[in-house]
Protein backbone atom coordinates (compact mmCIF):
# COMPACT_ATOMS: atom_id res chain seq x y z
CA UNK A 1 0.00 0.00 0.00
CA UNK A 2 2.91 2.22 0.52
CA UNK A 3 4.29 1.68 -2.35
CA UNK A 4 1.29 2.38 -4.39
CA UNK A 5 0.83 5.88 -2.01
CA UNK A 6 4.74 6.71 -3.18
CA UNK A 7 4.16 5.76 -6.81
CA UNK A 8 1.26 8.09 -7.05
CA UNK A 9 2.39 11.26 -5.47
CA UNK A 10 5.62 10.76 -7.53
CA UNK A 11 3.07 11.02 -10.32
CA UNK A 12 0.94 13.71 -8.85
CA UNK A 13 4.34 15.53 -8.09
CA UNK A 14 5.48 15.16 -11.98
CA UNK A 15 2.08 16.32 -13.04
CA UNK A 16 2.41 19.67 -10.82
CA UNK A 17 5.84 20.13 -12.86
CA UNK A 18 4.85 19.52 -16.18
CA UNK A 19 1.65 21.94 -14.87
CA UNK A 20 4.56 24.59 -13.62
CA UNK A 21 6.42 24.10 -16.85
CA UNK A 22 3.22 24.74 -19.14
CA UNK A 23 2.69 27.97 -16.92
CA UNK A 24 6.21 29.47 -17.47
CA UNK A 25 5.71 28.29 -21.27
CA UNK A 26 2.65 30.36 -21.35
CA UNK A 27 4.18 33.36 -19.67
CA UNK A 28 7.05 32.64 -22.78
CA UNK A 29 4.60 33.09 -25.11
CA UNK A 30 2.46 35.87 -23.58
CA UNK A 31 5.81 37.52 -23.44
CA UNK A 32 6.28 36.48 -27.64
CA UNK A 33 2.96 38.42 -27.98
CA UNK A 34 3.35 41.17 -26.40
CA UNK A 35 6.28 42.00 -28.45
CA UNK A 36 4.68 40.96 -31.65
CA UNK A 37 1.95 43.28 -30.86
CA UNK A 38 4.72 46.08 -29.72
CA UNK A 39 6.60 45.11 -33.55
CA UNK A 40 2.90 45.41 -35.07
CA UNK A 41 2.13 49.07 -33.80
CA UNK A 42 5.66 49.94 -34.93
CA UNK A 43 5.30 48.68 -38.14
CA UNK A 44 1.80 50.56 -38.69
CA UNK A 45 3.55 53.32 -36.93
CA UNK A 46 5.98 53.27 -40.28
CA UNK A 47 3.02 52.46 -42.65
CA UNK A 48 1.78 55.93 -41.73
CA UNK A 49 4.89 57.54 -42.00
CA UNK A 50 5.12 55.90 -45.24
CA UNK A 51 1.91 56.83 -46.44
CA UNK A 52 2.58 60.70 -45.61
CA UNK A 53 5.55 60.32 -47.49
CA UNK A 54 4.00 59.17 -50.41
CA UNK A 55 1.40 61.71 -50.63
CA UNK A 56 3.99 64.20 -50.20
CA UNK A 57 5.72 62.67 -53.09
CA UNK A 58 2.72 62.82 -55.11
CA UNK A 59 2.06 66.67 -54.23
CA UNK A 60 5.44 67.08 -55.96
CA UNK A 61 4.80 64.45 -59.04
CA UNK A 62 1.22 66.32 -59.29
CA UNK A 63 3.33 69.44 -59.35
CA UNK A 64 6.10 68.88 -61.49
CA UNK A 65 3.36 67.37 -64.33
CA UNK A 66 1.49 70.66 -64.16
CA UNK A 67 5.29 72.51 -64.84
CA UNK A 68 5.96 69.85 -67.03
CA UNK A 69 3.09 70.34 -68.83
CA UNK A 70 3.33 74.28 -69.14
CA UNK A 71 6.93 74.04 -69.60
CA UNK A 72 7.20 71.71 -72.44
CA UNK A 73 9.65 72.91 -74.81
CA UNK A 74 10.20 76.17 -73.58
CA UNK A 75 12.48 75.57 -70.27
CA UNK A 76 15.98 73.47 -70.99
CA UNK A 77 15.63 71.79 -67.42
CA UNK A 78 11.94 69.91 -68.34
CA UNK A 79 13.89 67.05 -69.19
CA UNK A 80 15.29 67.60 -65.54
CA UNK A 81 11.81 67.68 -64.69
CA UNK A 82 10.73 64.69 -66.29
CA UNK A 83 13.51 62.70 -64.95
CA UNK A 84 12.72 63.50 -61.58
CA UNK A 85 9.16 63.07 -61.94
CA UNK A 86 10.27 59.69 -63.03
CA UNK A 87 12.54 59.12 -59.64
CA UNK A 88 9.81 60.12 -57.46
CA UNK A 89 7.27 57.84 -58.70
CA UNK A 90 10.07 54.81 -58.53
CA UNK A 91 10.94 56.37 -54.56
CA UNK A 92 6.75 56.37 -54.21
CA UNK A 93 6.32 52.33 -55.90
CA UNK A 94 9.09 51.32 -53.64
CA UNK A 95 7.47 53.31 -50.48
CA UNK A 96 4.13 51.30 -51.03
CA UNK A 97 6.13 48.22 -51.04
CA UNK A 98 7.99 48.16 -48.49
CA UNK A 99 4.63 49.22 -46.16
CA UNK A 100 3.14 46.30 -47.72
CA UNK A 101 5.70 44.35 -46.83
CA UNK A 102 6.11 45.82 -43.60
CA UNK A 103 2.07 45.03 -43.65
CA UNK A 104 2.09 41.09 -44.44
CA UNK A 105 5.02 40.74 -41.65
CA UNK A 106 2.96 42.09 -39.04
CA UNK A 107 0.24 39.99 -39.78
CA UNK A 108 2.36 37.04 -39.70
CA UNK A 109 3.83 37.51 -36.78
CA UNK A 110 0.78 38.30 -35.10
CA UNK A 111 -0.49 35.41 -36.10
CA UNK A 112 2.21 33.17 -34.74
CA UNK A 113 1.56 34.82 -31.59
CA UNK A 114 -2.21 33.89 -31.49
CA UNK A 115 -1.26 30.35 -32.50
CA UNK A 116 1.17 29.99 -30.05
CA UNK A 117 -1.01 31.51 -26.89
CA UNK A 118 -3.43 28.84 -27.96
CA UNK A 119 -1.06 25.92 -27.91
CA UNK A 120 -0.02 26.82 -24.50
CA UNK A 121 -3.99 27.42 -23.61
CA UNK A 122 -4.73 23.83 -24.55
CA UNK A 123 -1.58 22.62 -23.31
CA UNK A 124 -2.25 24.08 -19.56
CA UNK A 125 -5.90 22.86 -19.96
CA UNK A 126 -4.30 19.44 -20.54
CA UNK A 127 -2.28 19.60 -17.79
CA UNK A 128 -5.05 20.68 -14.85
CA UNK A 129 -7.38 18.39 -16.40
CA UNK A 130 -4.39 15.74 -15.63
CA UNK A 131 -4.16 16.83 -12.04
CA UNK A 132 -7.62 16.93 -11.64
CA UNK A 133 -7.91 13.39 -12.45
CA UNK A 134 -4.87 12.27 -10.61
CA UNK A 135 -6.58 13.96 -7.65
CA UNK A 136 -10.02 12.42 -8.02
CA UNK A 137 -8.37 8.73 -8.31
CA UNK A 138 -6.05 9.46 -5.32
CA UNK A 139 -9.15 10.63 -3.21
CA UNK A 140 -11.27 7.80 -4.76
CA UNK A 141 -8.24 5.12 -3.66
CA UNK A 142 -8.03 6.85 -0.25
CA UNK A 143 -12.05 5.78 0.19
CA UNK A 144 -11.44 2.32 -0.81
CA UNK A 145 -8.28 1.76 1.42
CA UNK A 146 -10.38 3.39 4.80
CA UNK A 147 -13.96 1.35 3.73
CA UNK A 148 -13.85 -2.12 6.43
CA UNK A 149 -13.58 -5.33 4.78
CA UNK A 150 -16.22 -7.38 4.38
CA UNK A 151 -17.16 -10.70 6.92
CA UNK A 152 -16.90 -13.17 3.83
CA UNK A 153 -13.02 -12.27 3.59
CA UNK A 154 -11.89 -12.23 6.99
Amino acid sequence: MTSQFETRRDRLVELEKGLFAAGEAAKAAEARAAAAKAEVAETIAKLAETEARATALQGKLDQLATADVADRGSDPGARRGAGQGRDLREARRRGERRATDSEQRASAADTMAKAMAKDVAEALRRAADAIRRRRACTATSRTRSSAPTSPRHA
